[in-house]
């Protein structure tokens, strides 16, 4: 286990839990030690809790963060995991490298809340490998906001192993703020009788200007 805790008072964790409750979370659940949790902002590690079953492995890059986050064997986590990546300022770079691993037989949910609430110049880079071990399950929801500028450019890059009966969700969804640049790039190697479902909701609102 994996438990990080910095002052809750400090000015930027209070921007980060405003970013998160403005991209639709509930930013208690970020406080809550009872539940798996990370919280990025830039290249600071704000805050990272894990609990039983759970390996998160946090470390502070000079662009971004890369995380290891691993289900151990057999291990069904009843809640979800809660993460939040964003940048606070108008401009700047944020690098993400993923590293999830669910192992055989386990079971997780990840839900994920991405926000760049004043993005006027912001570019948010993510790269991630996920691997889903024999017959585990890994669901992966991925909420954004982008403030109303439509000033983010998202570049998330993902490469999915999916071992024998093993099940992969992801659901990504960006609904509210101004969508700016987003390119995905996502491949998917499925082995026999697993499952892969991909869902991405995006609205566009606005014509950008040059």
């Amino acid at each position: 286990m994996t438990q990080i805790t910095l002052n809750t008072l400090s000015s930027e964790i209070k921007d980060m839990d405003a970013a998160y409750s403005a991209s639709g979370g509930d930013a208690a659940v970020l406080h809550n030690h009872d539940l798996a949790s990370l919280v990025i902002s830039g290249n600071k590690v704000l805050n990272a809790n894990g609990i039983e079953g759970i390996v998160l492995e946090p470390q502070e890059t000079e662009h971004g963060v890369d995380v290891k986050l691993t289900i151990r064997k057999g291990y069904k986590i009843p809640h979800p995991v809660h993460l939040c990546f964003g940048l606070i300022p108008e401009d700047g770079l944020q690098e993400i490298n993923m590293n999830f691993v669910a192992e055989e037989d386990s079971a997780v949910e990840l839900l994920a809340h991405c926000t760049f609430p004043n993005a006027v110049k912001i570019i948010h880079r993510m790269e991630a490998q996920m691997h889903v071990g024999k017959n585990a399950s890994l669901k992966y929801t991925e909420i954004h906001f982008h403030g109303p500028h439509g000033g983010a450019q998202v570049i998330p890059k993902a490469h999915v192993k999916i071992e024998e009966g093993g099940s992969y969700f992801n659901n990504f969804s960006l609904i509210s703020g101004r969508v700016g640049v987003l390119e995905f790039d996502y491949d998917v190697d499925a082995e026999k009788d697993s499952v892969c479902e991909m869902i991405t909701k995006v609205y566009g609102k606005k014509k950008m200007t040059k």
